[in-house]
């Protein structure tokens, strides 16, 4: 199941397609955090085709992933988590309670405007001008 990464106004979005697993989420994370084009960018994970093959055992191993794929001294960043679904929901505020060592700003959201709108508060857009 693909993730598709796409450049936006201000940040990019992250979609994983219905049926996406814990390893291909790793795998995606292993990527943005070790490409020079997202490093230090602000995200939005869009949670939107349906559920994940993913377990809440496996929140902590993404939080570990991120600590450590995460390059020191990449400026931090805001990352917003995005669904309607309940389940999804509860996944992401696992995380959520989980990352405060990460060096992201996290919020969820069930709408991606409110998102976008957190993501370009006090934001400088010159940041995605390359």
């Amino acid at each position: 199941m693909p993730i598709t990464v796409t450049k936006n106004d201000g940040y990019f979005l992250i979609k994983p397609s219905q049926g996406v697993d814990y390893l291909e989420i790793l795998e995606a994370i292993l990527k943005l955090t070790s490409s020079e084009r997202y490093k230090g960018k602000h995200g939005i994970w869009h949670f939107e085709e349906g559920p994940l093959k993913i377990e809440a055992g496996d929140i902590n191993r993404i939080k570990n992933l991120i600590l450590e794929a995460y390059p020191e001294g990449t400026p931090h960043s805001k990352i917003a988590l995005v669904s309607k679904s309940k389940l999804q929901a509860q996944l992401a505020h696992t995380f959520l309670d989980i990352a405060d060592s990460l060096p992201f700003e996290f919020m969820f959201f069930s709408e991606i405007k409110s998102a976008e709108m957190w993501i370009w508060e006090n934001t400088e857009q010159q940041q995605y001008a390359t």
